[in-house]
């Protein structure tokens, strides 16, 4: 998403909600669920390269945290590891697969046949452009981080054109260290209790199966909760995540909150949300989502997450909507992230089971795999370990999730680049149960002196926080309105064309 990450007050809502029933206020499930992100954001996505990539063809999975982490900047060296939302998944639920036998070497579903081909360097890099970076190294694999000047960071297009360069398409994501100067010290935020998202998680089958599901609750958040961070390894992290599940069987976890989807994209918003007023991540330079009829809040606009002290607040696996790129910018803590990269979309959905199911099918069952579930079902992925001052940068089409290991506090946005059209964009089937899709539509490019739709209004600067109901209901009456609009211009149409056939009928008889 990011996920439109707009939580400021904004409902929590349940993630699979749909937008018909956008009523009282429900808890959101994730980094990329939302009010907005439900009602504003599209679970279905056409998703990936046309290109069948089978299992042989992409690099070995990376062996276990064994090998000593390499200690100088290098490119990849097993290509084998993993890593929004955004900011971004869309159910009440989190399970833990049992594994599937690895998937076979044919073309891919006939769901898929009309996916475009991987991305190519439509931007050119500048003469001369270059730009600092290392590989920033988890079990045995290097995932490229920039260091870019601050006149280079505002180029945005030519970041992206020079990270493809460089190979990042066989990892889903880099990393970005955002320059000095691009935005304020973040401020100091005194404790304030806010609704946010409680877990609690079943254990479905022996050992092989989680079910974790979001609970409203509230929770307290400070930036000074920062002050103890989790030092371990990466995979001491997720040994940690495994026995929380293990240790909370059947039951609510006690501490571990995340507020999600805080809007943060006008200076008020920016303050009450504890992040500077000036965004490192938007606006970008060369964003086709500034050209778009509606201007959706998280995906057009910066959302907020904040996860508590407590170590485990998940987000579950999912690829961005419209199948846009997404920025996580990282203040504070730490994130680990799981990343499978677009190149090997079709192993990951036939191993996950998409079968014929629509392009957004893993929004629907919001589901959260440990690395080994990942290596015995044969799918490739990346390990990420983000630090403060970090910005992930997530590729079209990856499927991602990941966890904080403490306090953490991060703005998440998407990213069109000029390779995307939203013509792309596949929805889902008539008989998916999560209908809180928003309509093509609002992605299409806005005509000359067309106005645009801005679903951002609802949440206004007037009102405070912590008043979930109201913005909520605003969205949905503003969508339900364009709807209506929508179907009774389409009558009208009909309507006259019936008219006009039977006339010529009679002109003929």
């Amino acid at each position: 998403m990011a996920v439109p990450d707009c939580l400021d007050t904004p409902p929590i809502v349940p993630q699979g909600q749909s937008v018909s029933n956008l009523g009282p206020a429900a808890p959101a499930t994730t980094h990329d669920s939302t009010l907005a992100r439900a009602t504003a954001s599209i679970l279905c996505r056409d998703a990936a390269p046309s290109a069948t990539l089978a299992s042989h063809s992409l690099p070995p999975l990376c062996a276990p945290d064994t090998t000593p982490v390499p200690t100088q900047s290098s490119p990849r060296d097993c290509p084998q590891s993993m890593t929004c939302g955004a900011s971004h998944a869309t159910a009440d639920a989190v399970s833990f697969a049992a594994p599937l036998e690895p998937p076979p070497t044919q073309s891919p579903a006939a769901t898929d046949q009309h996916r475009p081909t991987p991305h190519v360097l439509e931007t050119p890099i500048p003469p001369g452009f270059a730009i600092d970076h290392d590989f920033d190294h988890v079990n045995q694999h290097g995932i490229l981080r920039l260091k870019p000047s601050r006149a280079q960071w505002e180029d945005f297009p030519s970041i992206l054109a020079y990270a493809r360069s460089l190979g990042v398409e066989n990892d889903g994501c880099f990393k970005v260290t955002i320059p000095h100067g691009i935005h304020d010290l973040l401020p100091e935020k005194e404790p304030k209790t806010v609704p946010a998202n409680a877990y609690k998680v079943k254990q479905m089958r022996r050992t092989t199966y989680w079910q974790v599901s979001t609970v409203p609750s509230d929770g307290e958040f400070s930036s000074a909760d920062s002050a103890s961070q989790y030092s371990g390894t990466v995979n001491a992290a997720f040994k940690n995540l495994r026995r929380l599940f293990k240790t909370n069987k059947n039951r609510q976890m006690r501490n571990v909150r995340y507020r999600v989807d805080v809007p943060a994209w006008t200076a008020k918003q920016r303050r009450e949300a504890g992040v500077p007023e000036r965004s490192p991540i938007h606006p970008l330079k060369g964003d086709k989502l500034d050209l778009t009829k509606a201007i959706i809040p998280g995906i057009h606009t910066p959302y907020v997450y904040e996860s508590g002290p407590s170590f485990g607040a998940t987000f579950q696996i999912h690829a961005e909507d419209f199948r846009l790129a997404s920025l996580n910018h990282l203040y504070k803590g730490r994130k680990i992230w799981v990343v499978v990269p677009a190149t090997a979309v079709h192993v990951a959905e036939h191993a996950l089971g998409r079968g014929e199911g629509c392009s957004q099918f893993m929004r629907h069952r919001a589901e959260f795999f440990f690395p080994d579930r990942l290596d015995k079902m044969g799918i490739p992925y990346r390990l990420v370990d983000q630090r403060p001052g970090e910005t992930i940068v997530i590729l079209p089409d990856a499927y991602h999730e990941g966890f904080s290991t403490g306090y953490t506090i991060a703005e998440a946005k998407n990213y069109a680049d000029a390779r995307w059209s939203p013509e792309s964009y596949q929805p889902c089937e008539e008989s998916c149960q999560l209908a809180t899709a928003i309509p093509a539509a609002f992605m299409r490019p806005v005509a000359a002196d067309e106005p645009r739709l801005d679903l951002c209004a609802a949440y206004g600067d007037c009102k405070p926080m912590l008043t979930p109901h109201e913005p909520k209901v605003e969205l949905k009456r503003r969508l339900d309105e364009f709807l209506d609009d929508k179907r009774h211009a389409s009558e009208q149409q009909q309507g006259a064309a019936l008219a006009q056939e039977s006339s010529v009928k009679r002109i003929k008889v």
